[in-house]
């Protein structure tokens, strides 16, 4: 949904450099929501939800941080 507001490099070899990894961060975020509705306690995990170690958490949160700061960065900066 974010990703069509995002303007790519102008240049277009590392526009598609540019894609690609954005095209992998997509593959990322439906890990992220998996990990949120499976583990979350927003959608009735039930009595025995799977188990996570905290490199796994950190994990998911770190990525998803670094996602969310790359998004205002770009939108920021096209308000510039």
């Amino acid at each position: 949904m974010v990703q069509p507001h995002l303007s790519l490099n102008a240049d277009a070899t590392l526009a598609a450099d540019q894609h690609k990894v954005l095209k992998g961060i997509s593959s990322i975020i439906d890990g992220v929501g998996a990990f949120r509705s499976h583990i979350g306690s927003a959608h009735g995990r039930g009595s025995s939800p799977p188990n996570i170690v905290v490199a796994e958490a950190r994990l998911v949160v770190n990525v998803a941080h670094t996602l969310v700061v790359f998004i205002m960065e770009v939108l920021h900066a096209k308000k510039a």
